[in-house]
């Protein structure tokens, strides 16, 4: 019935013998993620005794025409037909007990959750989520920006087409991003906890489809990518890659994270903290050769300076004990009084023993003395290292998630973006610039003048000459 023989892969064979209800297909550019996909819904079709609609949902209608619709007739020319008035693709087809049914294929676009229920209210049986993470294009690199969250949630609501066989949720993508909600709904949980949800993840090996190709299409898709995107688009590895551009280019995956800081003993422990809804924690320390170490980020979720600092005390008496003094750095509008309580962060803070210090208001001192501390070298080890494991969204937020915006004709904007990093970056900010001079890199501990005793006019006569006792 296709236009041309199928051959599927050993890794769209698991795919297709797979009887999870939510099937999520990972892999690299040109691995055919789409034409597994639109199999997929075609032996549903054959499989059912009643006419299947479903429904494929893409960010945009150019994408859909351009790239999925292609590949649909590419496949099933002979027995599909385009509908442009609805936006639908026909699909004339015997099942197995040989009736010819005609079944519906919506395609539809989504930028935006709440746009899902302009086409929601069908009951489908087949979802195809295509490319719900940003994609990528040889004529434009990274293009679009996936699709929402809350659009997968109500897809599962509208799953329910009344006598349909079989109710199946497919996903195709390439490799997301760490902290992107497809990263979280499919490559955290265990096998166990996806098998549990009705879930399964199958991830397609690099270079699998090469033969399908034009000759060596990898190989100059390597050479014109750097390095990171090779490894996304081209190996199918996940790693840190968003649109936009990085604050912190300095900023090395290899040099300055490592797993398992520990901190130096007898040496105060450095707070630092940013406010909001979304407050957050650090605890790092300054050591004696002005080295800066980062151990741990304590972030809150839809809660209030209070619980943080509940919870900050737990963290530092549970994995800190021997630490009883620190100095705290934070946000400066944490000392403006809010209009819902006459208190400030500062003041709660304090209540809390956390006597908080404002760190620098300007963004450009608060880049500079970050940059500095990732351009330097103590002691043969960089002047900056952060615990990735126990700091993810610092670590994440430092390798890309914390960037400036980036419009389609390339200009980068001059107002870094405000995201689920921007709160844990800014608070190294406010600790770097209250802890080191922006003009030498210096630490600030370490260049303090020694502090002379107050006068006392009990104990001893007032000093004579320049430089006495009222200049200090």
């Amino acid at each position: 019935m296709a236009d041309q023989e199928y051959r599927p892969h050993p890794s769209a064979i698991k795919f297709h013998e797979s009887h999870a209800q939510v099937k999520a297909l990972c892999g690299p550019v040109g691995s055919g993620k789409s034409s597994i996909a639109g199999w997929e819904w075609f032996f549903l079709c054959t499989e059912s005794e009643i006419p299947m609609r479903g429904v494929v949902i893409r960010e945009s209608y150019r994408q859909l025409h351009d790239s999925t619709r292609r590949t649909l007739e590419e496949w099933f020319g002979h027995c599909s037909h385009y509908h442009k008035g609805n936006e639908t693709l026909t699909f004339t087809i015997p099942n197995y007990k040989g009736d010819v049914l005609e079944h519906e294929l919506d395609f539809r676009h989504c930028r935006r959750a709440e746009e899902a229920s302009n086409f929601l209210s069908t009951e489908y049986g087949f979802i195809w989520l295509e490319e719900p993470v940003p994609a990528y294009q040889a004529e434009g690199g990274v293009i679009g920006a996936g699709l929402p969250r809350g659009l997968f949630d109500m897809i599962l609501m509208r799953q329910r087409q009344k006598g349909a066989h079989r109710l199946e949720v497919v996903q195709t993508f390439n490799p997301p991003p760490n902290f992107h909600w497809v990263h979280e709904e499919f490559f955290r949980p265990t096998s166990e906890e996806l098998d549990r949800k009705g879930y399964a993840l199958f991830r397609q090996p690099a270079f699998e489809n090469a033969a399908h190709l034009p000759p060596a299409y990898y190989e100059q898709l390597i050479d014109r990518l750097g390095e990171d995107m090779a490894r996304r688009f081209v190996l199918g590895e996940v790693v840190t890659l968003y649109p936009g551009q990085r604050v912190f280019t300095e900023c090395s995956e290899l040099a300055h994270f490592v797993e398992g800081l520990q901190p130096m003993p007898n040496v105060p422990l450095v707070i630092s903290f940013d406010f909001g809804l979304t407050p957050v924690a650090l605890i790092s320390q300054t050591l004696p050769n002005a080295a800066f170490r980062v151990y741990k980020e304590v972030q809150m979720f839809s809660a209030g300076v209070e619980r943080l600092a509940e919870t900050l005390k737990e963290v530092l008496k549970m994995e800190f004990p021997a630490h009883k003094a620190w100095r705290c750095w934070g946000d400066p509008a944490g000392a403006q009084r809010a209009q819902t309580d006459e208190r400030t962060c500062y003041q709660v803070l304090a209540q809390h023993g956390f006597n908080v210090m404002p760190g620098a208001e300007a963004f450009q001192e608060r880049f500079e003395a970050v940059n500095q501390r990732l351009g330097r070298f103590v002691d043969g080890k960089p002047a900056l290292l952060i615990d990735r494991q126990r700091c993810p969204l610092l670590s994440e937020g430092m390798l890309g998630g914390y960037r400036y915006p980036k419009s389609h004709d390339g200009h980068v904007g001059g107002r870094v973006l405000k995201n689920r990093f921007s709160h844990s970056c800014e608070s190294l900010q406010y600790a770097c610039s209250g802890e080191f001079s922006v003009t030498t890199g210096d630490s600030k501990q370490a260049i303090q003048p020694a502090q002379r005793p107050r006068f006392n006019p009990f104990t001893h006569a007032r000093q004579q000459g320049r430089g006495g006792w009222m200049s200090h």
